[in-house]
């Protein structure tokens, strides 16, 4: 409704609503898009990770898309506070370079005690994607053998293996995570200084 009521933004995109009648993952709420993505590369934002940078995230992701001829996914990542680990699963990865990440394996979540000493190197992924179309074809085929939730790292886990290239990159900014309640006033605090900055409040 705010999106909709928003006439600044209404002005300079146009804006389609798709409802996620139940809740089967982030990759079902991507499948549920193709039609209106059609089979042109596109975003996804996760809005309980939202980033403040001089560079948008998105922007970031997408030159180094472009840089890649749009032949490889690109997922964005950032540390995050230790107390949040719990709430993770992370990713075996390997610096490549100018903040490119090469991505060995997808891990699944891990409580902190099981934790894997090799995964500890702080970097998670921070809920920005920029997917090929081919990522259509992964979801489909994972939605028809599973009956539990398809999740992002699930479907970037079965590209993998299908030949897809996925790079990972660490983002020039901040990643501030809205899923527990310190993060969540972090977040809302850190925003509000922003704004305070740009001397949009008074």
């Amino acid at each position: 409704k705010y999106l909709m009521q928003n006439k600044k933004l209404s002005g300079k995109a146009k804006l389609s609503f798709v409802y996620q009648e139940e809740a089967l993952g982030i990759a079902h709420s991507i499948a549920i898009c193709k039609h209106l993505v059609k089979n042109e590369p596109f975003v996804v934002a996760l809005p309980d990770l939202p980033t403040i940078a001089k560079v948008p995230v998105i922007k970031q992701l997408i030159r180094l898309f472009e840089k890649e001829k749009g032949k490889a996914h690109f997922v964005s990542f950032d540390k995050f506070s230790s107390e949040s680990l719990h709430l993770y699963g992370e990713c075996l990865v390997k610096p490549k370079g100018a903040g490119i990440l090469e991505i060995i394996h997808f891990c699944k979540k891990v409580n902190g005690e099981n934790r894997p000493h090799h995964y500890g190197n702080g970097l998670r992924m921070s809920g920005r994607f920029v997917f090929t179309p081919k990522i259509f074809s992964i979801i489909d085929k994972l939605l028809k053998e599973q009956v539990e939730e398809v999740s992002d790292r699930s479907a970037l886990r079965a590209a993998m293996a299908d030949g897809q290239q996925i790079f990972g990159y660490v983002i020039s900014g901040h990643t501030y995570d809205t899923g527990y309640p310190s993060g969540y006033v972090r977040a809302n605090t850190a925003f509000f200084k922003k704004l305070l900055a740009k001397k949009v409040l008074t």
